[in-house]
């Protein structure tokens, strides 16, 4: 049995002082502790009430009602009982079961001599703190601040447990989960709330919307920036990274060097992208780095990205890096050139015949390079697979970049 020693001024005089700072907080725990006011209720019960804090509510009436010289501190520890710190109280408690708990027991107990503190019961206040600690768990877990324990917005809900402690939301709807309730949550970080912004899921603080739709210019499919070339990735991006970046050895699913797969759209914007803003996305970094770093793409002896390649990528990002295949333009086949044909060889040939290793050891740098093989047959029967060696390999030119590279071809390969 739990003893309390029994002088009866000096446990009053130790009582009042304590009790004194655990009062300031009983009109947290008011209205908890009154919904709690029946002996039958079970754990299930309590767990969805404020927690009660053990620090500020628990600690201080052990300490000031048992754990004191002569009963329960620790040089005495009658019963072999310490009340002084949570470890010693917990020795007594079962957790969630405040009935079974000995610590709990002793204070409601009907049987005088097993009463505690002796003569002197706890008030009730008191009881059914200690009782709910119990019930919910017995945990010792940090005190919410006095700004938490606030009402900011007014809407009944304590700030530390409201989703949206600055903005009244009663019903603490929260459709994704995430802590943050509805009223208040903004996924993309960028100050407008999710229900007020015109693109929730991606950065865009200015809102801006050209076409006044309703859905931001960073999101909108429709929305190409006044000044921007139109870029689709499937004909205009896709190709340069097949070709100047995916392939063997560097970023084909095979060699996924840096964990980077630059041969697909879903693997191209998966790290580091960042729509509408290339200065920030990483493959718009390293192919704008200088020729002479070892971050720069692709590394030597590869060659670089020419301007116009950097400049669609560049744009295709601006315009919000959409998955897009606009087909063929107009296909313009009146004066093709070598000018014409020259970028069509840079985004799909190049990234494999260059570097010290091309493939198939034909290089395709510059006009000598491709006016050979238009010369030989090879071009046409590559770019038409002829040879059942489908070139480029994984994907096939447009119907238009075939009928220029034919017309000039046609035309006797002219340099211009």
């Amino acid at each position: 049995m739990i003893e309390f020693f029994t002088d009866h001024k000096a446990w009053v005089s130790l009582l009042s002082s304590s009790m004194n700072k655990l009062f300031r907080h009983i009109f947290i725990l008011g209205a908890i502790l009154f919904l709690y006011s029946s002996c039958t209720h079970e754990a299930e019960d309590v767990l969805g009430l404020q927690k009660v804090c053990f620090e500020r509510d628990v600690l201080p009436i052990f300490q000031s009602s048992c754990g004191i010289s002569n009963c329960h501190d620790a040089i005495t520890a009658e019963e072999d009982y310490i009340l002084t710190d949570y470890a010693g109280i917990l020795k007594g408690v079962v957790p969630f079961k405040s009935y079974e708990s000995e610590v709990y027991k002793v204070l409601v107990s009907n049987e005088g001599d097993d009463l505690m503190p002796p003569e002197n019961p706890l008030p009730l206040t008191a009881r059914k703190i200690i009782r709910l600690w119990i019930d919910q768990g017995a945990e010792n877990i940090p005190c919410p601040s006095s700004s938490d324990i606030g009402d900011d917005d007014g809407d009944g809900i304590l700030n530390y447990l409201d989703n949206c402690p600055q903005t009244p939301n009663t019903d603490q709807s929260d459709v994704d989960d995430d802590g943050v309730g509805d009223l208040c949550d903004d996924e993309d970080n960028d100050g407008v709330i999710d229900i007020l912004d015109n693109c929730p899921n991606l950065y865009n603080p200015g809102q801006e919307d050209a076409d006044l739709d309703g859905i931001g210019n960073s999101c909108d499919i429709d929305y190409v920036p006044s000044g921007i070339a139109e870029v689709c990735f499937e004909r205009d991006i896709l190709p340069i990274f097949i070709s100047g970046c995916g392939i063997v050895g560097c970023h084909d699913p095979g060699s996924a060097e840096g964990d980077y797969v630059l041969t697909d759209y879903a693997n191209i914007i998966s790290k580091d992208f960042f729509p509408g803003n290339p200065a920030n996305t990483k493959i718009y970094k390293v192919i704008t780095e200088p020729i002479n770093e070892d971050a720069h793409m692709p590394p030597l002896p590869y060659p670089s990205l020419t301007t116009a390649q950097i400049d669609s990528i560049e744009n295709w990002i601006l315009a919000g890096g959409l998955n897009e295949n606009c087909g063929d333009l107009l296909c313009d086949l009146i004066n093709v050139t070598y000018q014409t044909i020259l970028p069509i060889i840079q985004n799909n040939c190049r990234g494999c015949h260059s570097g010290d290793q091309p493939e198939g050891s034909l290089r395709l740098i510059n006009y000598s390079d491709i006016a050979s093989i238009a010369a030989n047959g090879k071009l046409e029967g590559v770019i038409k697979n002829l040879y059942n060696i489908p070139m480029p390999p994984g994907f096939m030119l447009t119907d238009c970049e075939i009928q220029k590279l034919d017309e000039w071809i046609r035309l006797g390969y002219p340099e211009n």
